[in-house]
């Protein structure tokens, strides 16, 4: 569990992608969840879409999407045609 704040800035309409990596060489393919809100130290608060570690396990929405290569530790969240409800944390 862990997070980082990174300003990432997109316009209404088009895809914007969310980077988030981790060493595959220190850690196994890992269950890693998406969310909205303040970051919770047991799980994800408001979920949008999670992973475990090879295969997306639930999206809340078919606009959220894990493009990356899961298997390379790369569980980058994209939003496709983002919307002003998609601002914030």
């Amino acid at each position: 569990s862990g997070s980082s704040s990174r300003k990432v800035v997109g316009r209404a309409g088009e895809d914007v992608t969310l980077p988030c990596r981790y060493n595959i060489r220190y850690h196994e393919p890992t269950p890693v969840c998406w969310g909205r809100g303040p970051v919770s130290t047991f799980g994800c608060n408001n979920q949008i879409i999670s992973t475990d570690g090879s295969k997306v396990t639930t999206r809340a929405s078919s606009r959220y999407q894990l493009l990356g290569r899961l298997e390379d530790g790369d569980v980058s969240l994209t939003i496709l045609k983002t919307t002003e409800e998609d601002a914030g944390r």
